[in-house]
């Protein structure tokens, strides 16, 4: 399944924020990290939920150390950011969609109940279970404003 250029820039964050933590390793943490700050659906739903980006880095900070800024990722994606990438195109398959967007990797993020990015979420006094079923709800209200923009479309007359 393709990702959209969102979805890949959201990605290639996660690689900033790792390497500007001197981690040589992509985690759930980072991706995290990247979809906190996206402008998009995904950054809403998480600034609603009380998680702040600041916070979130000076908790990883804390939990997971840091390392020299900038340095090569030569572990590349741990084990759970290759199963959250997978469950991001499951999650988007399962909504019908065609491309995955960072929506869908926030989904596959909650699902993953022992990654990293979960203990951080409990932390900021996040459910992951709550911001899964706000992210699906979100999606929902976006299905049915598109639909109905396209009734609109297609009923006014020219």
């Amino acid at each position: 399944m393709r990702y959209t250029s969102s979805a890949t820039d959201l990605i290639l964050a996660a690689g900033r924020y790792a390497r500007g933590l001197g981690h040589s390793y992509v985690g759930s943490i980072h991706f995290l990290l990247a979809l906190v700050e996206d402008p998009g659906l995904p950054g809403q739903l998480l600034r609603q939920c009380g998680v702040e980006a600041e916070m979130l880095r000076q908790m990883t900070r804390v939990l997971y150390g840091s390392g020299t800024p900038d340095m090569p990722l030569p572990q590349g994606l741990t084990g759970q950011a290759k199963r959250i990438l997978r469950g991001s195109s499951g999650e988007a398959e399962l909504l019908g969609e065609r491309e995955v967007r960072p929506i869908h990797i926030l989904l596959a993020l909650t699902r993953r109940e022992k990654a990293a990015s979960g203990l951080l979420l409990n932390l900021s006094g996040v459910d992951p279970d709550t911001l899964f079923t706000s992210a699906i709800e979100a999606l929902q209200w976006e299905t049915v404003i598109t639909t109905r923009r396209k009734k609109e479309a297609a009923t006014t007359k020219l």
